[in-house]
């Protein structure tokens, strides 16, 4: 019986290893980004207009990539079959990917910015931070510059 017990713990372990999740994570995203041909972003230094969806819209800046709980979901539903979405979310951030500051919310992965200005009022969102460099391929583009291309009507497979 203990044989049996040691065995499920290793099992266990297993699947919940997570040091290849920022990787997994990477490739889920650039997939979702080819296959849905993603290209709604938002540079944050160059205002944000009115009419913006933030469920929609994935925001960024020089240094980082905001995007909302709904959109989080949404890109890694098909690693939500085997990990967590808490795990996902502790793994990246523990790998320096998502960034946690000591105002983020009660659950530690998300922040509030402002996306207030041409025509917007007042307007602060909820998301989840990331480094922008590394959401890239290796070699390459980041996640935002994929999907400039793609809205550009540029190449946008890396």
């Amino acid at each position: 019986l203990l044989d049996l017990v040691r065995q499920m713990c290793i099992v266990d372990e297993n699947v919940r290893d997570t040091n290849d999740m920022p990787d997994v994570f990477i490739r889920y995203l650039f997939e979702w980004q080819a296959e849905t041909s993603f290209s709604k972003i938002c540079d944050l230094e160059a205002g944000v207009e009115a009419q913006t969806d933030s469920d929609e819209t994935i925001f960024y800046d020089a240094k980082n990539v905001y995007v909302t709980e709904k959109m989080f979901k949404k890109i890694v539903e098909p690693m939500r079959a085997y990990a967590p979405i808490n795990s996902l979310k502790r793994s990246l951030s523990d790998k320096g990917y998502l960034i946690v500051g000591k105002s983020s919310s009660i659950n530690g992965y998300t922040t509030k910015i402002d996306i207030s200005g041409m025509g917007n009022p007042e307007n602060r969102i909820r998301v989840m931070k990331f480094k922008r460099e590394l959401l890239a391929v290796s070699g390459g583009l980041n996640f935002i510059d994929v999907c400039y291309f793609a809205s550009a009507g540029g190449e946008k497979d890396v």
